[in-house]
């Protein structure tokens, strides 16, 4: 009598999107936070392409936000390109991320309720990218208001530089 052995391995065993879940748990989670960096550096550095573009035709963009009815329209409009080009060059470096961040996705929320809302309606068709690109913006903006920096940039430089020295000891009362 001749007994077969079981030579099935565990990973015999798994099913093909199983194994291909396991593989891409094992290489790509690692990487998982550097993408989420490099997502934050695109979306700051989109944002301030729109305030420097901003900046060059400051009476135009004012002009335009006194015609949709903003009080103190000048005022609104370095506001919002503080936001757009100070704020996203600090998140896309990943620099003061989260109040970067916050004042970015509030930026872009004012600008969609007051300027590309009217576009909801067109997405997918023509107009439609008028109210999808400041929406994604502010929400990716807002993402990292939660999550913070991620691994490569400023912040997380300075916090990492900040674990590895040693906290001050106070000096004894004398």
């Amino acid at each position: 009598m001749t007994t077969q052995s079981n030579n099935t391995s565990p990973a015999a065993e798994q099913s093909p999107i199983d194994r291909a879940r396991e593989i891409a748990s094992k290489h790509l989670d690692p990487l998982a936070p550097y993408f989420l960096s490099i997502v934050r550096a695109a979306c700051g550095f989109f944002l301030a392409a729109h305030g420097l573009a901003k900046i060059h035709n400051v009476e135009r963009f004012t002009a335009a936000l006194e015609r949709k009815g903003f009080p103190a329209a000048a005022m609104f409009a370095w506001l919002a390109i503080f936001g757009e080009l100070v704020c996203g060059t600090l998140l896309g470096l990943g620099a003061a991320t989260r109040p970067a961040a916050a004042f970015c996705s509030i930026t872009m929320f004012v600008a969609v309720l007051s300027s590309h809302l009217k576009d909801m309606a067109n997405i997918g068709g023509k107009g439609g990218s008028s109210f999808e690109y400041p929406m994604l913006l502010a929400l990716v903006a807002l993402s990292f208001v939660f999550t913070g920096p991620g691994p490569a940039g400023v912040d997380a430089i300075v916090m990492a530089r900040n674990e590895d020295e040693p906290a001050p000891t106070p000096e004894p009362a004398k």
